[in-house]
């Protein structure tokens, strides 16, 4: 959630330019301060691998015990009090995924080629440009703005093919 208080070294509302300032940008650098000066301050360390051990045990036994200024609580205490309740699984929710939209030229073989799959389109769109978009585990090839055809997408490890007779002669024979 963005913190719309403005950043008084910049101006304030009405008066100029206003620099947003969102509040983990804020405990950032209030975290960073604690770093350089009390969990890193006057220690040696061999290894990567040791300091980030020594980091992870400090955030934990001591940043995250201590009584917060803002809201006068220890995190781990409010995280069991108010927040955890309104946490839900993320189970059985789908990932995201993206909504690609492509322009592909109709081959002389009625077909247009994506990741190295063809798909059928009807032959009249021979030579013509398509938009073909890949969303929800389908391809859609449309021209001039109508939907021409509609395709499984086909991914890596998938059988059958996505041509289909669509030349009215081979129709009859299908």
């Amino acid at each position: 959630m963005l913190d719309c208080t403005p950043s008084p070294s910049i101006g304030v509302f009405g008066r100029g330019p206003v620099r947003l300032i969102e509040p983990y940008q804020r405990q950032g650098r209030a975290r960073r301060r604690l770093l350089k000066k009390n969990a890193i301050a006057g220690r040696h360390f061999e290894s990567w691998s040791a300091l980030e051990a020594h980091l992870d045990g400090w955030v934990r036994d001591i940043a995250d015990q201590r009584v917060r200024g803002t809201t006068g609580e220890v995190p781990i205490e409010r995280f069991w009090r108010a927040e955890a309740g309104a946490l839900c699984s993320a189970a059985g929710i789908p990932t995201f995924e993206p909504i690609r939209e492509l322009v592909r030229k109709v081959q002389a073989d009625c077909v247009v080629e994506i990741d190295s799959y063809t798909y059928s389109v009807p032959w009249r769109l021979i030579g013509e440009t398509v938009r073909v978009v890949i969303a929800s585990g389908l391809l859609r090839v449309s021209h001039a703005g109508r939907e021409v055809a509609v395709h499984p997408r086909r991914t890596a490890g998938s059988s059958g093919s996505s041509i289909r007779p669509i030349l009215p002669e081979l129709s009859a024979l299908a």
